[in-house]
């Protein structure tokens, strides 16, 4: 159901700043920029995707292909260099504030302080749980074979310090769809050792493996299966770790020099354990860690790469022939000097945020290197673990509904079930058949849980309305999408955010639940994941 893809007020009759998003529970993680914070501004390498995804300079696929060259590996040609990762919040509660909605100086307007539960402020210290779930959750990769992978959960609603390992195999024609091959569960908090686990996998149910696991490195999987071996974290090993996640577009290539470029091209086949010709390529990827060669250069199969990362390979090459080293330097050094986005504090650092934008060019005022375009962006309402057990205890909590104006709502347990465990109520209205019916979803890096509606919509609270940057060759898509080297165009399936849309019955505004920003909250992409 394409068209339900708006955000939308809860009816007038509950009288609450909710906001429901229809999307499904489980979405990508609020991603930030791990590699340069950058805009396209006048199409910085001018590339477009869907062009010669070949391997390396003037190459065939498949078809004695050469790698990239050019390369100094180790000198100057590590990705990131001089640049800004992404740096991302953690929902806050009980944070104190200032009566009533505070304006904040650059034209938009942020969430209101009060006494009551909020989420979208970021955390001034970090616990020590929360410390370990980020060395050890995430996204592992298999040495030299990316068909695998393995998730690991930094814990559960009941064994919050307790990990769950997931490994997974990649659907041969979907970069973003995998089957499941095993799953343990620890019983104990992540720690360096041997373990010997019963997987509770379907078709594996009983078995058991031994895994070795170093807290923060590699995961070794024993066996003589196909998916045994190393697996290695994708952060911290892979360069600009989004490349494998989401589709590139000109928003990413404002601080990358060509021979960066080149790398992160190459990269993709390295991860498949491709061979390199050239000795930069060979000399930076034999030094990585994770790097095992299994096949020669001439000899790589191109159909083991997904359609994202055909995409990817695509988008980069294009972007490496048509370098401007000269524009490129400027539209960095412009960069440099933009102000941090207004709302970049208010951002949770993981989980679904929806963002509606203006398209019109009346609603927008170009800026340069990026758009100041008008909008409001929400998160979702959540509540933290201490609280969820409060609430199953019979408890009623209440909490801000809307994070402009202040107003608040009560959370607590349904009496009638059918639609939900929980319901949200009006505080001046606590009939519960006029309320919200609500189930939870759990993010094990925060601990906290947050809230969908029987229809499986997540429920949002505004907490920011004004002016939203978003930088030049940012693009709007469906998350199913991804995969398609010709996606449709238009609202609701792809668009280029230029803001110049026009429509004689109103424009169709830009819109998603899963926003990836820079280190400065500079809109990069905007996707809509659900039915």
């Amino acid at each position: 159901m394409r068209n339900n893809r708006r955000a939308w007020m809860v009816p007038a009759v509950i009288a609450l700043g909710l906001l429901l998003a229809a999307c499904g529970r489980q979405g990508m993680e609020h991603m930030t920029g791990s590699g340069p914070a950058e805009s396209a501004g006048n199409g910085a390498a001018g590339a477009q995707a869907g062009k010669g995804a070949q391997d390396g300079d003037s190459a065939q696929s498949g078809n004695g292909a050469q790698d990239g060259d050019g390369v100094q590996s180790g000198n100057g040609a590590q990705a990131g260099n001089g640049t800004q990762s992404g740096t991302g919040t953690q929902p806050g509660f009980g944070t104190p504030g200032t009566d009533g909605a505070q304006a904040d100086g650059t034209g938009g307007q942020n969430q209101a302080g009060t006494g009551a539960s909020q989420a979208g402020r970021k955390n001034t210290g970090a616990s020590q749980s929360k410390v370990t779930a980020e060395m050890i959750g995430g996204s592992y990769f298999k040495s030299g074979d990316f068909t695998y992978r393995l998730r690991v959960t930094p814990g559960t609603p009941e064994n919050p310090d307790f990990p769950v390992l997931e490994f997974v195999k990649r659907d041969p024609n979907f970069s973003n769809a995998f089957s499941m091959l095993h799953t343990f569960r620890l019983d104990a908090p992540a720690a360096d050792g041997t373990y010997t686990l019963t997987d509770s996998a379907g078709g594996q149910a009983g078995s058991s493996f031994t895994i070795d696991w170093t807290v923060g490195g590699p995961v070794v999987l024993h066996g003589e299966k196909e998916e045994a071996g190393t697996y290695y974290p994708v952060d911290g090993n892979l360069m600009m770790p989004e490349l494998f996640a989401r589709p590139l577009n000109q928003s990413d290539l404002i601080g990358l020099t060509q021979d960066e470029l080149k790398l992160m091209r190459n990269q993709f086949y390295a991860v498949y354990g491709r061979e390199f010709k050239t000795e930069a390529m060979k000399t930076y990827f034999e030094s990585q860690p994770w790097y095992k060669a299994r096949f020669g250069a001439d000899g790589f199969n191109e159909l083991l790469l997904g359609g994202l990362e055909r995409r990817n390979i695509a988008f980069l090459k294009a972007a490496e022939d048509s370098f401007d080293e000269a524009q490129a330097r400027e539209i960095k050094s412009g960069y440099a000097a933009l102000p941090p986005a207004p709302y970049e504090d208010l951002l949770p650092e993981r989980g679904e945020i929806w963002v509606e934008l203006y398209s019109d060019a009346g609603h927008t005022v170009d800026r340069g290197l990026y758009y100041q375009a008008k909008g409001t962006i929400s998160v979702p309402i959540t509540i933290t673990r201490d609280q969820y057990i409060s609430l199953n205890e019979g408890t009623q909590l209440e909490l801000v509904s809307d994070g402009l104006t202040g107003e608040t709502v009560i959370l607590k347990q349904a009496k009638d079930t059918q639609y939900g465990d929980y319901v949200l109520i009006d505080p001046k209205n606590p009939d519960e058949a006029s309320g919200i019916y609500v189930n939870f979803s759990y993010e094990p890096y925060s601990q906290t849980f947050s809230m969908w509606t029987d229809s499986v919509d997540t429920v949002f609270k505004t907490v920011y309305e004004g002016n939203v940057f978003v930088l030049k060759g940012a693009c709007e898509e469906y998350y199913n999408y991804f995969n398609l080297s010709e996606r449709p165009q238009g609202a609701g399936a792809f668009r280029v955010m230029e803001f110049n849309e026009n429509d004689p019955y109103s424009p169709s505004p830009y819109m998603g639940n899963q926003l990836v920003t820079d280190a400065k909250g500079y809109v990069k992409a905007l996707y809509f994941m659900g039915d």
